[in-house]
């Protein structure tokens, strides 16, 4: 049996990072990473359409300062969005949580006042900051992340308690200031709740792919390992060895594969295979017996391992039996079938395309009862006739 010589694919080299990926994680469309874009789009929207909001309340209040802010306030959120659909996520994303600080600040300062003293209420959207952060800036970007934070926080208290003497030239009307303080809390309020619904709708889909994973990662496991090993392998998390001394082995071949491939081509060849080792496989289903691999046109199956069993030896004869009447299915086409029973190892070899294997003395010498057997018959060794003698008729050989 020839050696598969190692896939370079299977040791696929270290991607670099780029900037991008520094300060935000690789940006796909799964996954914490793909909600950056998709924050920014939805916190850009979010500002155009608050800030129109307000900036309609501003103006029919005549507070022309006010709206001219909110004007600025809906072009931060254009040029952000603009940037991102150009493709430049950090400009944008850089851009929008700068220039919002500067934004929140500036009014302050100079047009709506805020705090205990003063009438406006601006600070308010720097809870909307704060909450939105942590969508975007995660991972390598703590430092960065807790920076930006940090300001945001240090910039509400300066303004919530006057630590700094605000001077609104142009600011809102004592009389209207439960007004401006619940529209701008109600929009805070909007702003948040839409934020974090986005955020928990994409952990509802994360966590529904994972466990869509889960189950494919284990649909594919039980069909490469017996579903004990695999089993064992996730309780333990261990390389699963086993050693058995009551195993029998069946190697099956197809007479006169070789020559028949040379005529098929090659779907013809893979569809004629597939079909003959599926209705093989519903056989070792049906017998109770595990199918090891298939080695080309060979069929490999043992009884005894991974689950011990008393009738090991009647499984795999009934097999045999079964497999040669199966093989009929298909015209022109014959099998040889060896057969041994001893001592077996077993285990999982492999980190890539791993598999579960049998080793031993045992092993061999029924690959060779096949390989020296008479078409459409089973050859098998003493050992194996001593268990079931009474049961079956022989031929001698």
């Amino acid at each position: 049996m020839n050696k598969e010589r190692p896939s370079s694919a299977s040791q696929p080299k270290e991607e670099a990072f780029s900037s991008t990926q520094l300060l935000i994680s690789p940006v796909n469309s799964l996954g914490r990473a793909g909600r950056v874009p998709q924050f920014l789009k939805t916190a850009n929207l979010l500002l155009i359409i608050l800030g129109a909001i307000w900036g309609a309340f501003a103006l029919v209040k005549e507070q022309y300062a006010l709206f001219l802010a909110d004007v600025i306030l809906v072009a931060v959120g254009l040029t952000s969005y603009y940037f991102l659909r150009s493709k430049r996520l950090l400009v944008s994303l850089h851009w929008l949580l700068l220039s919002l600080l500067i934004w929140v600040v500036g009014v302050a300062y100079f047009i709506s006042g805020s705090g205990v003293n003063h009438n406006g209420a601006v600070h308010y959207w720097l809870i909307v900051y704060i909450v939105g952060i942590h969508f975007v800036l995660f991972g390598a970007a703590l430092i960065l992340q807790t920076s930006y934070v940090a300001i945001a926080i240090l910039a509400f208290i300066l303004i919530e308690y006057d630590l700094v003497s605000l001077d609104p030239k142009y600011g809102f009307p004592s009389h209207d200031t439960l007004l401006s303080h619940g529209l701008t809390l109600g929009l805070v309020l909007i702003a948040i709740a839409v934020l974090m619904r986005r955020y928990i709708q994409e952990l509802g889909q994360a966590e529904k792919r994972a466990q869509i994973a889960t189950i494919r990662s284990n649909e594919l496991l039980n069909s490469v390992l017996p579903p004990s090993v695999v089993q064992k392998v996730q309780r333990e998390g261990t390389t699963y060895t086993q050693t058995a001394e009551n195993c029998t082995i069946l190697f099956a071949d197809i007479v006169g594969f070789t020559p028949m491939s040379e005529r098929l081509t090659a779907p013809e060849l893979v569809s004629l295979l597939n079909r003959i080792f599926s209705r093989f496989d519903q056989l070792a289903l049906k017998h109770g017996v595990e199918k090891i691999k298939t080695i080309g046109d060979g069929y490999l199956v043992v009884s005894g391992i991974p689950e011990e069993v008393s009738d090991h030896a009647h499984r795999i004869i009934n097999l045999a039996q079964d497999m040669l009447v199966a093989i009929k299915e298909f015209d022109g086409l014959s099998i040889r079938i060896g057969i041994n029973t001893g001592t077996v190892i077993a285990g999982i070899i492999g980190q890539t395309r791993i598999a579960f294997d049998l080793w031993g003395s045992a092993v061999n010498v029924a690959s060779r009862m096949e390989s020296h057997g008479i078409d459409g018959r089973i050859q098998l060794t003493q050992n194996t006739y001593a268990l079931i003698k009474r049961d079956y008729d022989f031929d001698p050989p």
